[in-house]
């Protein structure tokens, strides 16, 4: 089965989960609203803060429209599903929302000193009593993944504490490896407020607090999930490798252990608008090609199957993927 075929096979299941995921986030949203932001007030972010200051200024009712017009726009398939398209009146307060503007400086000072290694180490323990040990970790220890099992489903949650991030996380679906139920959950996006959660400023002191905060929110989310998921399974076989070779261009590096890479292809570029780049590990180019402008062959192999001590290299996307230089054939 090839992946068309598979999300083709999957839809179905896949609108059944969306619908009971929207009103299991209304329930949710609603709580969250009507008892303060007991999960949303913890989260150190602009998102937040805008949330906070914008909710303060409405009445009873103009909050219900709020919230209300605020999950509709983060659950779109299930709106269309539900024909429970936003009104009038919700449609105005959200642009109202949306032309609201919030200021860092008050984060800023209590967050320059910082230590995210001694963060990190608070967060594993932390999270291990929710999620276990992570199943995968990149080489600077600065992302990590976890998987829980439920029936012929998997949940993924990713934590990514690189960049401007203090931390973020989101959890995925999977039916296999590489075909989503639903990825990109996280109480932010469930909630309409930002495509992502983050904690961007946080002091020493809460570091503790922030790492109980998304600990509760995982285990939230995963106590969910089996009912979420109640009578829906699938029987998907993995996905046929086929057999592909192009040319790429190495454009950079990042430090989480992966390379950037354009292709050399017009058609492709073109079909992409100019944007056909690729993330892939950095272990599996060889040393001499690595150099930014570089040129070689990525090949798919079905018959490829890698064996590496770098996690990265053996996810099902680059099992059979191998480097070669462009005049090998």
């Amino acid at each position: 089965m090839d992946v068309p075929e598979a999300i083709q096979k999957l839809q179905p299941v896949r609108d059944g989960f969306v619908v009971r995921f929207y009103r299991w986030a209304q329930e949710i949203s609603q709580e969250e609203f009507n008892n303060g932001f007991p999960y949303i007030s913890r989260i150190r972010s602009l998102s937040t803060l805008r949330l906070l200051n914008f909710t303060e200024s409405l009445g009873e009712n103009e909050r219900v429209l709020f919230r209300s017009a605020l999950l509709k726009r983060f659950h779109l398939r299930a709106v269309e599903l539900l024909e429970d398209f936003p009104s009038i009146e919700e449609e105005a307060i959200l642009q109202r929302y949306l032309k609201t503007d919030v200021q860092a400086w008050q984060f800023e000072t209590a967050t320059r000193r910082f230590r995210k290694a001694q963060f990190r180490k608070i967060l594993l323990r932390r999270l291990k009593l929710v999620l276990g040990d992570p199943v995968e970790m990149t080489p600077n220890r600065k992302e990590w993944t976890y998987h829980t099992q439920m029936g012929s489903w998997i949940v993924s949650t990713e934590i990514d504490t690189g960049g401007r991030r203090n931390v973020g996380y989101d959890h995925s679906i999977g039916a296999l490896e590489t075909m989503h139920l639903q990825d990109r959950i996280s109480v932010l996006s469930w909630m309409g407020i930002s495509s992502q959660t983050d904690w961007m400023y946080l002091s020493e002191d809460e570091a503790d607090e922030a790492a109980e905060c998304l600990g509760q929110l995982c285990g939230q989310f995963l106590s969910a999930v089996p009912k979420l998921l109640e009578g829906l399974s699938h029987d998907l076989p993995k996905l046929d490798v086929r057999e592909w070779r192009d040319l790429f261009t190495v454009k950079g590096h990042r430090k989480n252990g992966y390379t950037i890479v354009a292709s050399d292809t017009p058609e492709l570029r073109k079909a992409f608008r100019g944007k056909a780049t690729w993330e892939i590990p950095t272990s599996i180019i060889p040393e001499r090609l690595r150099q930014v402008g570089s040129h070689f062959a990525i090949v798919q192999d079905p018959s490829f199957i890698r064996e590496s001590a770098d996690p990265l290299a053996l996810k099902p996307i680059y099992r059979h993927v191998r480097v070669e230089p462009t005049e090998k054939r």
